[in-house]
């Protein structure tokens, strides 16, 4: 009788917690959203800004309640046997390292954490409720709250409501309700629910991918035809924030889905036009800038102007970021500590911005650790994949991770929390789980 009460009991709070991850996953798109307008209403933006946090507490608390008893049970060396947990343990104490070598446990530490760890410790939280969970309710939710947000941004786009954005609270201290992509290019780049039109660009690459994989690789006809629709509407809505480097994680994303969804006789022929058509668009791009009559279209490529002696104007801030932050990781190859880089470290002595996630988590965790972290998500990414043959929402995950992978060569792209949730929480829940049959919506 015991035993059955604990199973029952053991049931409950996992559905609880299955509850509670769609929650997370639904609603954290719109975080921006609720922070200002929220935190502008009762005047604390940062009592707003925390609910996430005490959702994915809450999250982990149900994750340890639930695993505990087997851990007892079968002992620590179970648990220490799953590569995810290992490096996701060695990450965090390469980061906690370099804090202590460095003294560094100012406010931009806890910031580092929120961003850098939190989403490890989600990842590997949801796994107990992976079963509770089926892909096709974790595609209709991403999807469905994707939709929401895509909508709203070409809305934002066509109808620029900068005065109705300014009364909810957005602004200068918060988001800036209006921002144009170039003095001679005088168009609103779309953000939506999100913190900024790089964000939301990148956001999408998620959606984006599960919805083109399902476009291609459903079973019935109708998913296919919905897929197809999703694709249109978020290209439209990535159009609209004039982000090149969501851009650039969309075509990286499109030619994932294609090369996973073919038949591996076609992979290399299929990958070598991929090659070749990424090198003549280059080279096309390539005779834009170099053009010494200055288009509309280069003012779009370049934030700025290319000179013989390189890029003037707002790309040149990019370049020495980027400058900054090798010679960080030279001098530092050991890390300087959580929240001493990207857009953590506002809240310390000095910000350190490498406009390249890849470089901001090497000056946070080190040279070692960001190869962990490289091994996290390979190992991440592999897993997913070899259940992905015949499983769009797999396919188009895998494809959506690579895209935000080379867009975070140009951004500090899973610095925001609400792509990197996002993207390790539904890691958490496709890593643990296998695929089911039947249609995936």
């Amino acid at each position: 009788m015991h035993k059955i009460f604990q199973h029952v009991h053991s049931e409950n709070l996992k559905r609880l917690g299955g509850v509670l991850i769609l929650v997370l996953l639904a609603l954290v798109p719109f975080h921006a959203l609720f922070t200002v307008w929220g935190g502008t209403l009762i005047g604390r933006r940062e009592l707003v800004a925390i609910w996430k946090e005490v959702l994915i507490l809450l999250i982990v608390g149900l994750a340890l309640v639930v695993s505990l008893p087997s851990v007892f049970r079968n002992g620590w060396r179970e648990v220490l046997r799953q590569p995810a947990v290992v490096l996701v343990g060695l990450i965090i104490l390469a980061g906690l390292l370099a804090n202590m070598l460095n003294a560094n446990y100012g406010m931009a530490f806890f910031v580092g954490v929120k961003t850098t760890v939190v989403p490890l410790l989600l990842f590997l939280a949801v796994q107990p409720f992976a079963h509770n969970i089926s892909e096709r309710r974790l595609a209709r939710v991403v999807l469905a709250s994707a939709c929401v947000v895509a909508l709203l941004a070409i809305l934002q786009f066509l109808f620029v409501p900068t005065s109705f954005l300014a009364s909810i609270g957005y602004g200068p201290s918060t988001i800036l309700p209006f921002q144009g992509v170039h003095p001679d290019f005088p168009f609103s780049r779309s953000f939506s629910t999100l913190g900024g039109p790089n964000q939301l660009g990148t956001y999408l690459i998620i959606p984006f991918g599960v919805s083109l994989a399902l476009a291609v690789k459903a079973r019935t006809r109708k998913v296919r035809y919905i897929g197809a629709t999703l694709v249109g509407l978020f290209v439209l809505a990535a159009i609209t924030t004039f982000s090149r480097s969501a851009l650039i994680g969309f075509g990286v994303a499109t030619a994932m889905v294609v090369l996973l969804a073919v038949p591996k006789k076609y992979r290399l022929v299929t990958g070598l036009m991929f090659v070749a058509a990424a090198v003549v668009v280059g080279l096309v791009m390539w005779g834009v800038l170099t053009n010494e009559n200055s288009t509309i279209l280069d003012r779009f490529l370049v934030r700025g102007e290319l000179t013989p002696s390189g890029v003037l104007g707002g790309d040149e801030g990019h370049i020495a970021a980027i400058e900054r932050g090798y010679t960080t990781i030279v001098a530092y190859p050991g890390g300087l500590g959580l929240g001493a880089a990207g857009p953590a470290s506002f809240y310390a002595a000095r910000a350190l911005l490498t406009e390249n996630w890849y470089l901001q988590i090497a000056i946070e965790v080190g040279v070692i650790g960001l190869g962990l972290m490289l091994l996290l998500l390979a190992h991440i990414v592999r897993q997913v994949r070899q259940h992905a043959t015949h499983d769009p929402v797999r396919i188009g995950y895998v494809a959506a991770v690579l895209g935000v992978m080379v867009s975070a060569l140009f951004l500090h792209s899973l610095a925001d929390s609400t792509l990197a949730i996002l993207l390790f929480g539904m890691a958490g829940l496709l890593y643990a789980s296998r695929p089911q049959k039947g249609s995936p919506l």
